[in-house]
């Protein structure tokens, strides 16, 4: 076989897609007093990529949906029994509520055990868990959420006790004398349907009331939610052994064999014949091997007359169990990888492998889901790791394309430091977790939200939200994709402010000091889109700070205002609005810096035409260096370099370094 599994293992192709449309969706979680959130409500899509910094709360949301799911299996720690140390800065005087919301609830779903609990095409479910100082444990039970009218409460309450129907008549008289147009019914079906439906038509009346009864999810009791939600947790570091072979439905592998081959093999009807065989022929042995007990037999029974009664009689035969004895199980399906020459255990092989050996399999168990299977929600930690870079990013794209694909109707939570994850077609998807005041915050950002600044700043009306979310895809390249990853992001229009700053950073030894802080250049390729870039950092709570050219040599009277237009729009992203939109010098301000023209203009100025070109052609003398263009940065950091050693220090470099490190410095001592 080719070495095939070491490189592209994960490549699946799509073979079935039956499904047409959810069972239920997952739309919302909301963490109280949980690790290290306090009190955080998470809006959820089909894909969602969390990322922050390490130590930011990432896995605390994947944590928090395994207590939820009771998924003891993938943990080292008691997720049914929470401990002192799960909740939030161990403030054991309140309890741990994890509320998931549910909507998109399908018809079949709507109409069973759950319907009591669902309204608005809503079912909100929350698990909780109080602390017993008694056992030092909190043990996790589920409740169940209604929206619903609270006038309406005791005659609901009333039928879910059973009560007669000449009380429930009583009740829903007296809701009828609030509500007027509520219809003049008198059987119990009716009653409930039509208080039902006016709580249906009329949500602005609603509000959230807890279930006293205990709500059975997956935790105990009948399992309300398991037909409808699947809950798949692939923790950073997972034992691909475990995962290999075919268990029940404890395993991907079973489940996946169960909704693709289980369905149409049949070992039952051959496995109860060949038992049946099998008992004959191990009768026919015992029987061929029963005169090795009559020596044995006579002798006993010798003993027990002698002891008891001479007349007494006794028989020794070879005795079986006909279900016991003859155990015949059916067969399990269990993986060997092939790579070279090696055949083996998937253990075996390298972690990448092993790791994209469970990629694999849960991308295909999506794939095969079909219209009654549940919802297959995967919640991923890091699913970079061990990955080649080629493999991460298509790894990525398969994830993305699993989750919009309108047939496998899959949903993704991950955690990861990787921007081939983050998908330019799906900003919203993003979720930024960082701490404040010691606790993890959660951030999200929509178009319509980076719509709106972007219009307050412009003082109109932005393009259209589709024209925007193409603009934005157009400029989230990888290099962009960083910003989503940076303490604090750097925002210049080209690489020839990289040039400049970076290399005056090494060369005044301020390099380490700048990295340190957690300050990363993120290249906008132009200043038409900083403003989209800007928004969405504001959007997300990341600091950052700003370096743009006003172009002013380059306006002409017919793009004038249009210059300006985009120079106020960047001040005001910047609460910088004081400044002129076309200044009569360079601008230095607390979290921004204005090139009157361009970094490259005002540095020559300063030096001087005669110094700059005097090094420059010296620089120069160095083939490699004698064709490269005056904006390259290679050419230009040499260029600075020579400036340096000969003690020439241009203040627009100095001045700008110390911006940048002072502003550094200032969110630092905030974050601490």
């Amino acid at each position: 076989m080719q070495n095939v599994e070491s490189y592209s293992i994960i490549v699946i192709l799509i073979i079935c897609r039956m499904r047409t449309g959810y069972l239920m969706k997952l739309s919302k979680v909301h963490i109280k007093n949980f690790r290290s959130i306090k009190d955080q409500e998470i809006t959820l899509g089909a894909y969602n990529c969390f990322v922050g910094e390490n130590g930011a709360g990432k896995s605390t949301v994947l944590s928090a949906l395994n207590v939820f799911f009771g998924n003891t299996r993938d943990s080292n720690v008691d997720l049914l029994n929470l401990s002192e140390d799960d909740f939030h800065h161990r403030n054991t005087s309140e309890p741990v509520i994890i509320t998931l919301t549910f909507e998109d609830i399908s018809a079949e779903a709507a109409c069973g055990k759950l319907a009591l609990y669902i309204r608005q095409d809503q079912l909100i479910v929350s698990a909780v868990a109080e602390y017993d100082s008694g056992s030092g444990k909190a043990a996790v039970k589920q409740y169940g959420h209604r929206l619903v009218m609270s006038e309406f409460a005791k005659f609901f309450e009333c039928d879910k006790n059973k009560g007669l129907v000449r009380e429930l008549k009583d009740l829903y008289g007296q809701c009828k004398n609030d509500f007027a147009e509520l219809p003049d019914v008198s059987k119990k079906d009716d009653m409930r349907n039509a208080l039902r439906e006016y709580e249906e038509s009329h949500e602005d009346l609603c509000e959230v009331i807890d279930e006293t009864n205990q709500f059975y999810g997956f935790t105990k009791g009948e399992n309300l939610l398991k037909q409808w939600i699947e809950w798949v947790y692939v923790p950073a570091v997972k034992d691909a052994h475990s995962e290999q072979q075919e268990d029940g439905t404890k395993t991907a592998l079973g489940r996946l064999l169960k909704r693709t081959v289980r369905a149409d093999v049949n070992f039952e009807d051959a496995i109860e014949e060949l038992k049946e065989d099998t008992r004959e022929k191990y009768k026919e042995i015992l029987e061929k091997q029963q005169s090795a007990l009559e020596e044995t037999k006579l002798s006993l029974e010798n003993q027990l007359q002698f002891f008891s009664n001479p007349s007494i009689e006794m028989d020794l035969k070879w005795d079986y169990d006909p279900q016991k004895s003859i155990d015949v199980k059916e067969p399990f399906a269990k993986v060997r990888i092939t790579e070279d020459e090696f055949v083996g255990d998937v253990t075996r092989l390298g972690h990448g492998i092993q790791r994209s050996f469970i990629f694999a399999v849960l991308v295909e168990l999506a794939d095969h889901h079909m219209e009654d299977e549940p919802t297959l929600v995967l919640g991923i930690e890091e699913p970079e790791l061990y990955q080649h870079p080629p493999q991460a990013q298509y790894l990525a794209e398969v994830l993305q394309n699993m989750c919009e694909n309108s047939d496998t109707k899959s949903q993704i939570l991950m955690t990861t430091h990787s921007p081939y994850f983050v998908s330019a077609k799906g900003f919203e998807d993003m979720r930024r977790v960082h701490k404040s005041e010691n606790s993890a915050v959660i951030l999200s950002a929509t178009y319509d939200q980076i719509s709106a600044d972007i219009a307050k700043a412009l003082g109109k009306i932005p393009p259209s939200r589709t024209d925007l979310m193409a603009r934005i895809s157009q400029i989230l390249f990888p290099s962009q994709r960083e910003l989503f990853f940076s303490r604090i992001a750097i925002f210049v229009e080209g690489v020839e402010d990289v040039a400049f700053i970076s290399t005056y950073l090494r060369l005044t030894g301020l390099w380490g000091e700048f990295r340190q802080y957690g300050c990363h250049f993120i290249i906008t390729n132009g200043k038409n889109d900083m403003s989209r870039l800007i928004a969405i950092a504001n959007s997300l709570d990341i600091p950052n700070f700003v370096i743009f050219d006003a172009d002013v040599n380059n306006m002409s009277s017919s793009s004038e205002e249009k210059e300006k237009e985009n120079n106020l729009c960047i001040y005001r992203l910047c609460n910088q609005a004081h400044i002129d939109p076309k200044p009569d010098s360079d601008q230095y301000e607390k979290n921004l810096i204005v090139w009157k023209d361009n970094i490259g203009t005002t540095v020559q100025s300063e030096i001087g035409e005669e110094d700059w070109d005097k090094h420059n052609a010296k620089v120069k003398e160095n083939d490699f260096f004698n064709s490269l263009r005056a904006k390259n940065n290679m050419l230009i950091a040499a260029v600075v370099s020579s400036l340096y050693e000969a003690a020439i220090r241009p203040s627009s470099l100095q001045k700008a370094v110390e911006s940048i490190l002072d502003f550094a410095k200032e969110v630092n001592h905030k974050s601490v």
